[in-house]
């Protein structure tokens, strides 16, 4: 599938083709996924989360670490951990939009939820 730039793609973590997301950034498509938890990553910097998000568990700049996922998306992607009260769930979410807010991401996969993408 492609996309014109400038556009959003939510995917969650059944979309996980490192190699895609490479393409899509490098189309200048933003991109927001759901990861699975064994996912090796590489912490590049981390933030304070804001009392005013709970919910919100950790917010980092990352690098996706092993030779796959190195080789397929070189880049750094921003990295949010939240929990989700609704469904007692644990998310991580990953994007390649550095300047968004990880209240933003998170609100964004809610959205994805809603429209049922």
């Amino acid at each position: 599938m492609s996309f014109p730039a400038g556009s959003v793609v939510l995917a969650d973590r059944g979309y996980m083709n490192f190699e895609w997301f490479n393409h899509l950034d490098s189309s200048g498509v933003k991109f927001g996924i759901r990861l699975n938890c064994n996912v090796k990553i590489q912490e590049e910097a981390s933030y304070e989360t804001n009392s005013k998000h709970p919910h919100i568990l950790s917010d980092q700049d990352i690098r996706l670490a092993g030779i796959t996922g190195l080789k397929d998306d070189p880049k750094t992607l921003r990295l949010v951990r939240v929990s989700d009260e609704q469904t007692n769930q644990y998310l991580i979410l990953a994007t390649n939009e550095l300047s968004w807010t990880a209240d933003t991401i998170w609100q964004l996969y809610k959205m994805k939820a809603f429209l049922s993408i």
